[in-house]
């Protein structure tokens, strides 16, 4: 009974991975649960609130609230890129039946840049419209979409962690989405040192890109 048992959580791929080991897929997730929680709510923290030293009366906060406009719009941003990011992450371990060390580390990888948000939130919001910080913060979301595109590319290659039946269209599918995230990332490093309102713009993309191929996706699975 207990081998059994054993065998029900361990067992080993064939082909060239046979010494990896495969494991169950809910710890993985409720660390990655964990890490966004963290990575959304810790952006709060680099917002400024006024104290009575700054404003006495209603005029002075308005005047302090319009001096700043950029750390507000950066904290939207940053807030909206990692619940895209989640959506996504949402959607592959609804198809990921079990993990293994490499799958784990590409995920560690992942959630390391994603915890990364929080401080690249705020250095972009301490130093606003400097190049560098954001340059440093297109990277850091290049890196976020990049892993996310080689864990579900690891995965599926042969089907080995997520379920048989997944069909080759889905896959292909979620792959070109996750490139989406990484390409415009790309771009706004370009745009950061020509003008940083363009990078602003430039990373407001990819939640529109999300809603759109959302809703061409699911188009297309209606007419299936």
């Amino acid at each position: 009974m207990k081998s059994e048992q054993k065998k029900g959580l361990l067992s080993l791929s064939s082909g060239k991975d046979k010494d990896i080991v495969t494991m169950p897929i809910n710890r993985l997730a409720i660390l990655s649960d964990v890490i966004f929680a963290l990575a959304m709510t810790s952006m709060l923290f680099a917002i400024d609130l006024p104290t009575s030293e700054d404003v006495s009366n209603t005029e002075e906060l308005l005047v302090y609230l319009q001096n700043r406009p950029p750390g507000t719009i950066i904290y939207l941003l940053s807030f909206l890129l990692v619940a895209v990011y989640w959506f996504k992450h949402l959607e592959r371990f609804t198809y990921y039946k079990k993990t293994n060390s490499t799958h784990q580390w590409i995920e560690i990888g992942f959630l390391a840049f994603l915890m990364l948000v929080p401080l690249m939130n705020t250095w972009t919001i301490v130093l606003p419209g400097q190049p560098i910080p954001l340059t440093s913060y297109s990277l850091m979301m290049f890196m976020v979409g990049f892993l996310a595109f080689l864990s579900w590319n690891y995965a599926t290659r042969k089907k080995e962690l997520v379920s048989e039946d997944l069909s080759t269209e889905k896959i292909r599918s979620i792959k070109h989405e996750s490139l989406v995230e990484p390409v415009i990332a790309l771009v706004s490093i370009a745009m950061a040192w020509i003008k940083p309102i363009l990078w602003d713009i430039t990373l407001f993309l990819i939640p529109v890109f999300f809603i759109i191929q959302k809703r061409i996706t699911r188009y297309y699975e209606k007419k299936a």
